[in-house]
């Protein structure tokens, strides 16, 4: 597993509990992460700048295991809290046999991008099973990730965008066209409670996700910081359930 972190100079207990957590599910773990002090942590780390936003921590360490002979490689960040366990997501991966697969997709589109080609799986938490981990390879190489994304002079909201649009977006449909199979365990598709429906899952449905066994919370929502100048301004007060509610939630 490659978790992207982004740090001030520690690693908190959400994120420690969450590496932990999905720890018991993989054979190696690496952190990759913008800060070089760290010390004491049970896992390696991969320090590097912070170039291209999470796909350029995931990449300048896929790079580096390019030779390794892993039958599953995953992509998480530090965007959620765990709040259950991963036992029956990867139960559900064995029984349907997706190449590459995630929690949760979408298909909501952006203005720079056709609505045809915007079906995507969200990025902050992608697993490559052993078929797809050689066309991953081939995409970014596809993309000229280091010259494009890693080089890039853009400004950092124009960075953003790009890496939403030919990465997020990008990677789905890529391998959509290479005949790889891919899916979410709650996807837009099939979970009936966003069934006709385009907004973020995570933000507007995560009672019912988590009632439906979905192991993890945005970190924005469990620590009250939706509508603060560090969570965003897409407006917590008007979220359903949003009187504190969200701290009683935690799965076994």
């Amino acid at each position: 597993m490659i978790f992207a972190h982004y740090s001030t100079g520690y690693i908190p207990k959400q994120v420690e509990e969450y590496v932990g957590e999905l720890s018991r599910h993989v054979d190696d773990v690496i952190i990759s992460t913008n800060y070089k002090g760290f010390y004491d942590l049970p896992y390696p780390l991969s320090t590097t700048p912070n170039e291209g936003y999470d796909f350029g921590l995931f990449y300048k360490v896929f790079k580096k295991v390019k030779n390794k002979n892993y039958d599953r490689i995953i992509f998480a960040n530090d965007s959620n809290a765990v709040v259950g366990k991963f036992d029956k997501i990867f139960d559900w991966s064995l029984q349907n046999q997706m190449d590459v697969w995630g929690l949760t997709d979408s298909e909501e589109s952006r203005p720079e991008t056709n609505r045809e080609y915007c079906y995507h799986l969200q990025s902050h938490f992608l697993v490559f099973e052993k078929p797809s981990i050689p066309h991953l390879y081939a995409f970014f190489d596809d993309i000229k990730f280091e010259e494009n994304f890693l080089n890039s002079q853009k400004t950092d909201l124009d960075l953003r965008k790009k890496v939403i649009i030919n990465c997020e977006f990008g990677l789905s449909q890529y391998m959509i066209s290479k005949r790889i199979k891919i899916g979410a365990r709650w996807s837009v598709k099939k979970w009936k409670p966003m069934k006709n429906k385009k907004f973020n899952m995570h933000f507007w449905k995560w009672e019912e996700l988590i009632k439906d066994g979905y192991p993890l919370m945005k970190k924005k929502i469990l620590n009250g910081t939706w509508d603060t100048p560090q969570g965003g301004d897409e407006g917590w007060p008007a979220l359903p359930n949003s009187q504190n509610k969200w701290k009683y939630y935690k799965n076994e």
